[in-house]
């Protein structure tokens, strides 16, 4: 987090510079850090070894063959 907030810092120099090229790789920066820091909720893992497939708790019910009276 304390990168971070050097790394805002450096943005905001960068900006009243008007450097623009290192603006931009800052950004980049920030953003690979960010991604360190707070990961995304939806983050593949391997399966684990032996785990089953879930099986439906209820079976499917048969169509009757002949309508009913």
């Amino acid at each position: 987090l304390k990168q971070l907030d050097a790394l805002d810092v450096m943005i905001n120099d960068a900006i009243n510079k008007g450097n623009e090229a290192q603006f931009l790789k800052l950004i980049n920066a920030k953003e690979k850090l960010w991604k360190l820091v707070q990961p995304t909720a939806g983050v593949n893992r391997p399966a684990r070894p032996g785990r089953q497939s879930r099986q439906p708790m209820i079976q499917p019910v048969e169509t009757p063959k002949e309508p009913m009276p």
